[in-house]
């Protein structure tokens, strides 16, 4: 009877520890406690209390604003998952504190979109310290004054995008943890400072520990250098920098005392020669058609199924370097030939395949060229959560919803507008029709203009809806 007893405690213990770990939401609009689906709680509340191995889902939406932004650090106090919500748009948090979301014990964060304008020296948007972490398809943009890090990272960061736009900053930096040594692995990142100053990717170290940044499918680039290492005058200290496929052309070397290791640019597998991005100076990595980053990384499973956008990793002869894909825009339609004309007659005015040209979003304002009257396809796509079934992301269902997370693109709506020629502006804040206006997120738009004599290729922006 004593060990039935026995036995039966054991059990239930066992049981009890399992039953402590929770799924938790957050929504824009939550309070409370109770963090369930039902009546999802604030992001602080959901990230701060939760226990070890809880999940927490940050439901898709704005949280704070330019204006009125977080002030509290979205910090982890265990080991947990926090991550979108599956088959929506990533999350934007809007926050000055520093730092934005800082992970102590070797959490998980995936699919996530901060923007940090918090004034501490070297406050990051994303930080991670003491314990490695796991980090995969997060934008981190930091936007203070004061050398501002997208993200300080050790662990593993894959398929995401850490800038900084403020003087001076960081896209990405790997710093000794005090005091221990440190490493983390960067794959298929982009890494970018686009203001004076900045550093794309930097690592440094003191107190005579070792510091270890790879790179590998990542580019860094920074106003100021593309990399950046230091140490301090003791003769231990290490930092030590591996290079696999990467793209960097510039490196800024402190060496008082201490060993620096870096490979020189474009050596190996490496390359030195500039990305070409669409809009770097508004956050918009993409590569266009003439980047030496296109086809230019290496495969390997480690570096996920999908792209920062959702799309296949591997949609040319290789992977990219960074964390997108190059998407080849649609070829316009051919036009079929007419039936056997009398004799060859130049098109009629009007008629030739109209070009779009210089478009824009501001203000709420699109603003485009036309080389002739068309009417123009305006494609609203959005990036959601998914999970990873063979190889490809795909909705989330209850069957998969334990998969590894991954983002795919979904097309949310289209508007088609009647352009003349030359410059057109279209008033849009979101409506597509009387019944549907998109909600606030960020969108990448694919446009093409038709008229008789055929269709302009397809032309591509950002633009973020408040």
């Amino acid at each position: 009877m004593v060990q039935v007893l026995c036995t039966t405690g054991i059990i239930f213990g066992m049981w009890t520890s399992g039953a402590l770990a929770a799924n938790r939401y957050a929504s824009p609009t939550g309070s409370g406690t109770s963090c369930n689906q039902a009546t999802p709680c604030s992001i602080v509340t959901a990230i701060s209390a939760a226990s070890a191995s809880d999940d927490v889902t940050i439901e898709p939406g704005t949280y704070g604003s330019h204006a009125t932004p977080l002030s509290t650090p979205l910090t982890d106090s265990a080991d947990i998952t926090i991550h979108g919500q599956a088959g929506q748009s990533r999350p934007v948090i809007y926050t000055n504190a520093n730092p934005g979301i800082g992970i102590s014990h070797g959490s998980a964060l995936s699919d996530v979109d901060v923007e940090d304008n918090n004034s501490s020296i070297r406050g990051s948007a994303i930080e991670v310290v003491s314990q490695p972490a796991t980090i995969d398809h997060v934008i981190a943009h930091a936007l203070g004054p004061n050398i501002e890090v997208g993200c300080t990272v050790i662990g593993s960061l894959v398929d995401s995008v850490c800038w900084s736009s403020g003087p001076n900053g960081y896209g990405v930096r790997v710093v000794d943890s005090g005091p221990f040594s440190q490493s983390a692995t960067l794959r298929n990142d982009t890494l970018v400072a686009t203001n004076t100053g900045g550093f794309g990717a930097v690592a440094n170290s003191g107190g005579g520990w070792t510091v270890q940044m790879t790179l590998i499918n990542s580019l860094a680039h920074g106003a100021g250098a593309d990399v950046f290492v230091s140490s301090d005058p003791n003769p231990q200290t290490t930092v030590s920098v591996t290079a696999d496929h990467a793209n960097y052309a510039t490196i800024t070397e402190v060496q008082p005392g201490g060993t620096i290791m870096v490979p020189p640019a474009g050596s190996g597998t490496n390359q030195a020669a500039a990305p070409v991005f669409a809009d770097p100076a508004n956050g918009d990595f993409h590569e266009l058609g003439s980047s030496p980053t296109i086809d230019a990384g290496a495969d390997a499973a480690l570096n996920g199924s999908t792209d920062l956008d959702g799309n296949l990793r591997e949609l040319g002869a290789h992977t990219d370097i960074g964390a997108y894909e190059f998407v080849p825009p649609t070829p316009p339609s051919p036009t079929p030939p007419s039936p056997t004309p009398p004799s060859p007659t130049p098109p009629a005015p009007g008629h030739a395949a109209p070009v779009l040209s210089h478009t824009g979003y501001a203000d709420t304002a699109l603003t485009f060229d036309l080389s002739a009257a068309a009417t123009v396809r305006f494609v609203f796509t959005e990036r959601v959560p998914g999970r990873k079934v063979h190889g490809q992301c795909v909705a989330v269902t209850r069957h998969n919803r334990r998969h590894h997370g991954c983002s795919r693109t979904v097309t949310r709506g289209v508007l088609t507008v009647s352009g003349s020629s030359g410059s057109n502006t279209v008033h849009f804040t979101g409506r597509l029709t009387n019944r549907k206006k998109l909600p606030a997120g960020k969108y990448a738009v694919l446009l093409t203009a038709t008229n008789g004599g055929g269709s302009s290729p397809t032309d591509r922006l950002s633009l973020t809806i408040r």
